[in-house]
């Protein structure tokens, strides 16, 4: 009688336990009893993978659908097996998905996408090599309840170009990757719709010229634009950044806080298109040297910053204390190294609520350890912190000195630390004494220490 109260017998002392499992975790958990089934199903099922390869019947399936959040079809699976709508989902993942919502007789998948009330998230990854029809967007269309839609590898022709700028109308979250143009027809940005007054977020990662220099046809027509990112392959083509300034100059892109740029683009473009930007929260550059005229643009939006990535941009040593030294709101920074001699002989950082921070220390001597350290020490609300250098021209025998007596012990004022990265420093931690290497770990046990 008295096992029946058992803690561990509430479902709601169970449902609190199950947050940390992981589905694979949860399966044996949920073969224990049928309280525990209840709940830790809930886990086992939450995101769910159709393919060839399923271990589990039709009817497993069918008896658990109403726990499934997220819904993975990959190539070669059945769709007529599920059944549908499903209470909690979520999110759907179509892959290489033409044969399973391009055509009439397949009104499973139609009839998922639309008849879930809940759904938010679709994804659909194509096969690249070949064209899909206007039939697909017809039927997302109707699923108006959507708010994000991501699209890998789509070859469209004309009649499709149209139906996909239909189904967009109503979406908040817009990802187009490595889309291409079916015979070379239609214009793919210019055919979208007047206004898209929803859309967000944008994040483009194109490979043909025409779409990365038409792109812009979307950008402005999207006039609560927060987050705009921008990605090329293409080796020759540089995004139009004087483009962007010119837009934003017509009143476009007035509330956005985030931009993402991994292509090729010409400095003195970036630097007239920041001067004008409107006070950016997120910045990130995937590629390219940072010059100066453009340092001092971006010197402007240092007050509202709250993340910069510069992890694969040339970005100086001066810049990255610079950065350091002025923007009070940082709470993520990534840059590729920075000497001690620029840290010790620059001001105090201002940056104090860093909570994340991805940097390669370069000495002079080791006798620079402990200032490195202190200044480390200093950041106490980080929770990552990756201070190996990442590129082999800036390692050298000047790495940090990971010892107690070169000032490692300044490490313990980072009580909320998690993760402490430095593998690519590892010649300098291999090197250090063993009773140190211990101290470290003796003394950090909460935090997962990378080497």
């Amino acid at each position: 009688m008295e096992s029946n109260y058992h803690p561990l017998n509430v479902p709601e002392i169970l449902f609190m336990l199950s947050k940390y499992f992981s589905a694979k975790e949860a399966v044996k958990p949920s073969q224990v009893c049928r309280t525990w089934n209840k709940v830790f199903n809930n886990v086992v099922w939450r995101e769910c993978t159709i393919d060839r390869n399923a271990m589990f019947s039709v009817d497993t399936l069918h008896r658990n659908a109403h726990h499934i959040r997220s819904l993975a079809y990959n190539v070669g699976a059945s769709i007529e097996a599920f059944p549908a709508p499903c209470k909690q989902l979520r999110k759907i993942t179509l892959d290489n998905s033409q044969a399973l919502i391009g055509f009439p007789e397949q009104k499973q998948a139609s009839f998922l996408i639309e008849k879930n009330p809940n759904l938010e998230d679709l994804i659909i990854r194509f096969d690249r090599s070949k064209s899909h029809s206007e039939l697909i967007w017809t039927r997302v269309k109707g699923a108006s309840h959507l708010r994000s839609l991501e699209v890998r590898d789509a070859c469209f022709d004309k009649k499709a170009i149209g139906a996909f700028w239909k189904a967009c109308r109503n979406i908040k979250w817009l990802s187009l990757q490595r889309i291409i143009r079916h015979n070379g027809e239609g214009d793919f940005f210019k055919r979208s719709e007047a206004s898209y007054p929803n859309l967000t977020h944008v994040a483009l990662n194109l490979s043909q010229r025409y779409l990365v220099l038409s792109q812009l046809e979307l950008i402005n027509r999207c006039p609560s634009l927060t987050t705009l990112s921008m990605k090329t392959n293409d080796s020759t083509t540089m995004v139009p950044l004087d483009g962007m300034r010119v837009s934003v100059g017509q009143g476009n892109m007035s509330r956005l806080e985030s931009l993402a740029i991994d292509a090729n683009y010409d400095e003195q473009e970036l630097a007239r298109c920041l001067a004008v930007l409107p006070l950016l929260k997120e910045f990130k550059m995937g590629r390219g040297v940072f010059i100066k005229s453009t340092f001092l643009q971006l010197e402007r939006h240092f007050k509202t910053l709250d993340r910069l990535d510069m992890y694969d941009t040339g970005f100086s040593s001066e810049m990255v204390q610079q950065v350091m030294e002025s923007c009070p709101c940082l709470t993520r920074l990534s840059a590729q190294w920075l000497e001690a001699t620029t840290v010790l002989a620059g001001r105090p950082w201002q940056c104090l609520d860093l909570r994340m921070l991805k940097v390669g220390f370069c000495l002079a001597s080791t006798d620079q350890s402990r200032g490195v350290f202190q200044h480390l020490g200093q950041l106490t609300k980080l929770t990552l912190l990756k201070i190996g250098v990442k590129h082999r021209r800036f390692i050298t025998d000047r790495l940090l000195d990971f010892r107690v007596e070169s000032g490692m012990d300044e490490l313990l004022h980072l009580k909320d630390l998690q993760v402490l990265d430095i593998e690519p420093a590892k010649p300098s931690w291999s090197d250090s004494d063993p009773a140190d290497r211990e101290w470290l770990r003796e003394n950090m046990r909460g935090v997962k220490i990378v080497v």
